[in-house]
């Protein structure tokens, strides 16, 4: 995204509701029109809400960077399979929310994406360790 962060957030409050709109998301995270419901007032950036609204706002999210990543960034591509192993795992979750544990298939395909995601998590965190996001610095807090 390539506006001011007022702008970009602007434009990802509308985005976000369309989907949950369109995706008839029972849950809907209320506060997307805020920049400061990324920042804090010291430490790292953190996103902020109640736990029904995360929990649904993989799918959103991950909608939201396929539209606006640039697949020729592998760090862009790496982010959109992690954000695909997540919503992955949360549907196995939701779709076996009553049973005690997963069947065998549902199980192994869930510790693979479990795998992958994390793999995928300290490749990111290596990639960013050494960069500045919104005037923070990342490293070392």
């Amino acid at each position: 995204m390539d506006k001011t962060p007022e702008r970009n957030v602007t434009a990802l409050h509308r985005f976000f509701q369309d989907f949950y709109r369109r995706d008839n998301t029972p849950v809907r995270y209320r506060y997307l029109n805020r920049l400061t419901m990324f920042l804090r007032q010291s430490g790292r950036p953190k996103l902020r809400g109640k736990a029904a609204e995360l929990r649904y706002f993989g799918k959103p999210l991950l909608a939201a960077w396929e539209k606006w990543m640039n697949c020729r960034i592998s760090v862009h591509v790496d982010i959109q399979l992690l954000l695909k192993m997540n919503v992955f795992m949360e549907n196995l979750l939701s779709e076996f929310r009553d049973e005690i544990c997963f069947p065998p298939d549902q199980a192994v395909a869930f510790e693979e994406a479990c795998s992958t995601m994390l793999t995928l998590h300290g490749k990111l965190a290596v990639h960013f360790a050494d960069q500045e996001y919104l005037g923070y610095k990342l490293k070392g807090q």
